[in-house]
């Protein structure tokens, strides 16, 4: 619910969203369990759906072409 209204919120524009999903618990890190969860949130098809219905595409920054920030 709280990724369903964060989607809705955004503004239009370039948004970052940090995660690391994961299939499963498998490294050595506080963040272990998160990742299972973060994997299973972005698969749910209420967010797909929500994106789709928001405009909101998910990209990779090696597929950005970002321009320098003014000084």
């Amino acid at each position: 619910d709280s990724l369903i209204r964060l989607i809705e919120s955004l503004s239009s524009g370039l948004t970052e969203l940090g995660c690391h999903p994961g299939a499963v618990a498998d490294v050595d890190s506080v963040y272990n369990l998160a990742r299972v969860h973060e994997l299973a949130a972005l698969c749910d098809p209420a967010i797909r759906r929500t994106l789709a219905l928001a405009n909101v595409s998910l990209r990779s920054f090696a597929g950005l072409q970002l321009e320098p920030a003014a000084p």
